[in-house]
C-alpha cells in the first residue's frame, strides 16, 4: 500500500548528490580493480610490448573486460535505483522491465563464460581461456551489486543520510512569504481584532 506522504521534490538535495557520488565512486573503483586484476595475470601482454599486428588482440582483452564490467554495472544501477515502496509499486510488477532485466543479466553471464562465436565477432570480445578469470569478473560484479544494494537500502532509503545532512546543515533555510506573514501575525498582540467591526481599508497590508 502506497503512503499518502508526498515524495521528495528536490533532485539536487544532499542525499541525492551523496548517493550519486558514492555510486560513481563504486563504479570507478570496480572498473579499475578489474583492469588491474587482468593486467596482473601472467598471460596478459601489454599493448606497448607487442608487435603492431597483434595490438588489436591486446586491445580486445581490455575492451572485453571493460565491456563485461560496464554491462553488469548498468544492470546493477538500474536495479538499485528502481525504488518502489513507499511511493511506487515493486519493480517486479512491471513485467516488461523485469523480463528485460533477467534476459540481459543472463546474456551477460553467458558472454562471460561461453560467448557464441557470432557474438564474439559482432561485439568484438574475446573468450578468456582461464575459468578463474571469468569467475573473478562475475564475483566482482556480484560484490558491487551487494554493496550498491546495501548502501541504497540501509543508508539512503532508510533516511540515515538525510537525517545526518539535516543535523549538519548550518545555513538557515530562507522563510517563504506566507511564513513571514504568519510570523508577523503571531507577534502582533492586536491580531485578530476581537469585539470590534473592521473594514478592509482599516487593516494595514502586510508585505
Amino acid at each position: 500500500m502506497l503512503v499518502r506522504k508526498r515524495p521528495p521534490s528536490s533532485l539536487v538535495s544532499g542525499t541525492n548528490i551523496f548517493s550519486l557520488v558514492v555510486h560513481t565512486a563504486m563504479v570507478i573503483g570496480f572498473q579499475v580493480a578489474t583492469l588491474f586484476y587482468v593486467e596482473s595475470q601472467p598471460w596478459y601482454v601489454s599493448v606497448e610490448s607487442v608487435a603492431t599486428g597483434h595490438k588489436l588482440e591486446a586491445f580486445s582483452v581490455l575492451t572485453t573486460v571493460i565491456f563485461y564490467n560496464t554491462c553488469f554495472q548498468y544492470l546493477t544501477l538500474v536495479f538499485v535505483l528502481s525504488r518502489s515502496y513507499p511511493y511506487r509499486k515493486p519493480f517486479w510488477t512491471n513485467i516488461p522491465f523485469t523480463v528485460c532485466l533477467i534476459l540481459l543479466t543472463s546474456l551477460t553471464v553467458l558472454l562471460v563464460f561461453y560467448p557464441p562465436a557470432f557474438l564474439q565477432q559482432i561485439l568484438k570480445v574475446v573468450m578468456f581461456q582461464s575459468v578463474t578469470v571469468r569467475l573473478v569478473i562475475l564475483g566482482l560484479a556480484a560484490i558491487h551489486f551487494l554493496l550498491a544494494v546495501l548502501f541504497e537500502n540501509f543508508l539512503i532509503e532508510s533516511g540515515i543520510i538525510a537525517a545526518t545532512f539535516k543535523k549538519t546543515r548550518w545555513k538557515k533555510k530562507k522563510a517563504t512569504n506566507h511564513e513571514i506573514i504568519n510570523n508577523e501575525l503571531d507577534s502582533d498582540l492586536g491580531w485578530p481584532p476581537i469585539g470590534q467591526v473592521t473594514y478592509a481599508q482599516d487593516i494595514a497590508i502586510l508585505s
